[in-house]
């Protein structure tokens, strides 16, 4: 099957499964707009942002597609300040604007947080199967189960087995 079908098929599970669970968790999906919403960024965020109010500020998930490889995301998570962040071009960003790599720390959940492995359908090199939309969808359930842990990178500020403290 082709790179582009299992990121078409990646992308419809996350929409069907993971999306709905943000939102019973009260997160709102924010969808990218303006410079946002074109070439690279569009491609790595398509889901935009997610977004609710916390206790220290606007709590944000993305959903970011890898590059290069064809059915592989991981989770970026942070919460932004009421009174936004200072971005390193010197311009100030509202906290309704700010995405999770303008802050000064934040998180990010993967399979293997240790060596920054992403969640991918796996496949052995000797594995004559191709990847299946079943399996993308077993994939974004597996990432289901791991939400807890952002909840606890939300809430306590404290880092799951699957979750890296970036800053």
């Amino acid at each position: 099957m082709s790179k582009r079908q299992q990121r078409r098929w990646l992308i419809e599970a996350v929409h069907a499964r993971l999306l709905p669970e943000f939102v019973r968790l009260g997160f709102e999906v924010v969808p990218s707009a303006g410079d946002d919403a074109r070439g690279e960024i569009r491609a790595a965020f398509p889901f935009g942002r997610l977004r609710r109010n916390g206790p220290e500020g606007l709590e944000l998930v993305e959903i970011q597609l890898h590059k290069r490889r064809a059915a592989a995301f991981r989770l970026n998570i942070g919460i932004a300040p009421p009174e936004g962040v200072d971005h390193f071009t010197g311009q100030h960003i509202a906290q309704e604007d700010i995405w999770v790599g303008y802050l000064d720390h934040f998180y990010e959940l993967y399979r293997s947080p240790m060596f920054r492995i992403w969640f991918a359908v796996r496949r052995w090199s000797w594995s004559k199967r191709a990847v299946t939309e079943g399996d993308c969808g077993a994939l974004v359930d597996e990432v289901i189960g791991f939400l807890p842990e952002v909840e606890q990178a939300l809430r306590e500020g404290r880092a799951g087995p699957h979750v890296r403290r970036i800053g």
